[in-house]
């Protein structure tokens, strides 16, 4: 850039000029003398060279602008300067100059005015300082000042900057808001900070401020009772303001306020604690990685399945799935994550041991603050239990009803086998009948004699028929059982009796409990037909509550009856028909499909409980609790009487005619006299109207109308020394009406002869 032609050449200088330019050119700072007018150099010392790298040569003479540009910092130009200097004579202030290399300098101008001898503005003098360092240097501190200000009130915490003394140097927004609302104050620069302190925690602050000026950081949290009464949690942190030498200028104060923090912190670590404790499996999977890999499992779910975290975490849940769960249930589950919905089922699944168990699963979906889904939730039950006692009940109620029907056949089929057999037995008593007669009736007698049994079998089954229990030692009486049973199993059959030391004493009828053993027995020999183990072992056990709910059973001490062998075991579809009644796997002419079915009805109606462990190839195991006793064992025993008759009167009251008529006629047969009724009122009206009372009334339980035991009652009333023996096929009479009869007093159907004339004689002769 090329400088305009110098003006006209100055006057010489005058010999003080030429002093004060020695002055000039010594300065630091930059010597500039220039016309009002035009800008017109007409001085310009060294320094003014170095500052605007422009040689005086160059300059003097010619305008100054090109060189240097001068305006005020607010963009104006310099013609209020000249104004001033007219004015006032003098100015003094910054200026901003731009040089022609593209610079820009802050300049702390004084400027002077000289004037002619009319008083004219003739030229101003200039002295220039160069403080475009200290400006820049003050706007960046006023830059990082605002910025840290800016941090400062940002924060979330209160802050206050501290001296040595405790006072207050600086304090952010949150801390004068925080004392305006919870302390109804204004915070001022150069306080002391402890009066802003409550008075019970204003020693541990001195304490703590006076550890932070020893150069000390302490963090901790405490709780502050403010004025209205709240109180709330602080996290309060002191620490030490150094120089960059190292000294220590005063402490920072910080306190944040954690109550939400620490109420969330609290209800997280007890959420935390009641999933860890819980005895319900949770499961979390990660919904947004591939695969939807497992991320937490509480302990519970180790408990149930038998894997560690270790081993599942980072892994899908499917691997508790196995070759018998339902594909519709894994299709289920499928599909309510795809669709991103809960879902709860109940799926099959399998144990680290490869045990099998019911897993009772909800499974819900888990999404951010912002709707998205981030996890799936799995909340697991064991259901196996349940499970197994739902089907237990429905297969108690299948049991049970098949019951009612088997035990109302029985009844009547007994009172039709009581006119067979009886008949039978009068036709077989007379004395005129030829060989092929009498053979004939012995088949009818046998027929009806198995179908006696066959209707034994059936009430055991229903459970109604007539227990005459009492004490024994079931050890004793199942090694008293030994020697028939190892008549009755194949050599190549290995039976082992196992009997503990001491007594196993149960209240239950001998002979029913005898039949549920040989039972077992035969269904364990049959299950071996190439030869094996069969072991029956005795021992008493105690049921805590689970074990006993299991069982649907009483807490408390049993008798354990096991009977163990080695054969051919049962599948699923088998075991679950064991129980019910014709219900068989052997072939034609081996079993009436009732053994299993009779050993179930015996059992629960002796108020134990029958359960079964089987698979294919590995045998079965039958286990019977019976409710363990204290006392000891009765014999039993045995009364002489004499089957004479002495023509006592007996009342027989039967609603079937052919029965009635059939025993009517036995008992006269026998030298008895006797009343016939069909009914309990015509029992009623014949004792009323008889000149003789009865000496003994033999009834039938199940009559039309009035039961047995509600007229042996009423006549009782009438006849206090009326003796009564009972009959039935079954008693269905209500349970608690069945302690009016005892073994001595009840005669089951089918009737035989001579049982019946011996039971009359021995109601007849008893004390």
């Amino acid at each position: 850039m090329s400088l305009p032609p110098p003006s006209d050449a100055p006057a010489p200088p005058r010999p003080e000029e030429g002093l004060l330019r020695v002055v000039w050119d010594v300065v630091e700072d930059a010597v500039l003398v220039v016309t009002p007018g035009d800008g017109i150099v007409r001085y310009w010392n060294r320094a003014a060279e170095v500052m605007y790298g422009c040689a005086a040569a160059d300059i003097i003479g010619r305008p100054i602008e090109p060189v240097v540009h001068t305006e005020l910092p607010d963009g104006s130009g310099v013609e209020g300067i000249r104004e001033a200097v007219r004015r006032d004579g003098a100015w003094r202030g910054v200026v901003v100059q731009r040089l022609r290399d593209g610079r820009e300098l802050r300049i702390e101008a004084a400027v002077s005015g000289i004037r002619g001898p009319d008083g004219t503005l003739t030229e101003l003098v200039t002295i220039n300082r160069d403080v475009t360092a200290k400006w820049q240097a003050e706007r960046a501190l006023r830059l990082s000042e605002a910025n840290l200000q800016a941090l400062f009130d940002s924060a979330r915490e209160a802050h206050y900057l501290l001296d040595t003394e405790l006072r207050i140097l600086a304090f952010n927004r949150v801390t004068a808001e925080a004392n305006r609302a919870s302390w109804n104050r204004e915070v001022r620069v150069g306080d002391s900070c402890i009066d802003y302190v409550d008075p019970e925690n204003r020693a541990s602050f001195v304490h703590h401020c006076q550890q932070s000026l020893a150069g000390r950081t302490i963090r901790y949290e405490r709780e502050v009772k403010l004025p209205s009464g709240e109180s709330r949690w602080y996290e309060l942190n002191y620490a030490p303001v150094r120089a960059s030498d190292g000294t220590i200028l005063g402490v920072s104060f910080c306190g944040l306020d954690v109550t939400e923090r620490r109420r969330r912190s609290e209800e997280l670590w007890l959420r935390d604690r009641a999933i860890a404790a819980s005895t319900a499996s949770v499961v979390v999977a990660d919904a947004r990685r591939p695969d939807m890999p497992l991320v937490y499992v509480n302990p519970a779910f180790t408990t149930m399945t038998g894997y560690t975290s270790d081993e599942v975490l980072g892994r899908n849940c499917r691997f508790l799935q196995g070759p018998d769960t339902d594909p519709a249930d894994r299709e289920r589950l499928r599909d309510a994550i795809r669709a991103r919905r809960s879902c709860h089922l109940r799926i099959k699944n399998y144990r680290k041991d490869g045990s099998p168990f019911w897993n009772n699963l909800t499974v819900s979906p888990v999404h951010d603050s912002d709707g998205e889904l981030t996890h799936y939730v799995g909340i697991q039950t064991d259901d196996t239990e349940r499970v197994t006692l739902e089907e237990r009940l429905r297969r108690s109620a299948r049991l049970e009803s098949v019951g009612r029907l088997a035990g109302g056949v029985a009844h009547d089929f007994n009172n039709l086998l009581s006119i067979i057999l009886l008949c039978c037995d009068d036709l077989l008593g007379a004395g005129h009948i030829g060989v092929a007669e009498r053979s004939s009736l012995l088949e009818i007698q046998s027929a009806g004699l198995r179908a006696t049994d066959l209707t034994r079998q059936l009430l055991a089954y229903a459970r109604r028929q007539r227990l005459a229990p009492r004490v024994i030692d079931l050890g004793q009486t199942v090694e008293a059982l030994g020697t028939m049973l190892r008549r009755l199993i194949p050599e190549d059959v290995d039976l082992r009796i196992v009997r503990p030391p001491g007594p196993c004493l149960v209240h239950v009828d001998p002979g029913q409990v005898e039949q549920v053993v040989v039972n077992l027995a035969l269904n364990a020999r049959d299950a071996m037909p190439d030869g094996g183990v069969m072991t029956i072992e005795t021992r008493g056990v105690s049921l805590d509550e689970d074990a006993a709910r299991r069982l649907t059973l009483a807490p408390g001490k049993y008798v354990r009856l096991v009977v163990r062998d080695s054969g051919v075991g049962m599948g699923p579809d088998t075991a679950a028909h064991v129980f019910e009644p014709f219900y068989t796997t052997k072939g034609p002419g081996r079993g009436t499909g009732l053994g299993l079915a009779t050993v179930h009805g015996i059992v629960e109606q002796s108020g134990g409980r029958i359960r079964f462990d089987s698979e294919p190839g590995n045998g079965t195991t039958f286990e019977v609790f019976l409710r363990a006793v204290e006392g000891a064992v009765r014999p039993t025993e045995v009364q002489e009487t004499s089957s004479e008759a002495r023509r006592e009167l007996v009342l027989i009251v039967e609603d079937e005619p052919a029965v009635l008529t059939l025993i009517g006629s036995l008992l006269k047969r026998s030298n008895y006299r006797v009343l016939q009724a069909a009914n309990a009122q015509i029992a009623i009206a014949l004792c009323e109207n008889c000149p003789e009372a009865p000496e003994l009334l033999l009834s039938d339980v199940v009559l039309p109308g009035m039961n047995g035991i509600e007229l042996s009652r009423k006549l009782r009333d009438m006849i206090p020394n009326l003796r009564v023996l009972f009959m039935s096929g079954y008693p269905a009479v209500p349970e608690a009406e069945q302690s009016a009869f005892d073994d001595t007093s009840f005669l089951a159907k089918p009737i035989r002869p001579k049982t019946l004339l011996h039971r009359v004689r021995e109601v007849l002769d008893a004390p």
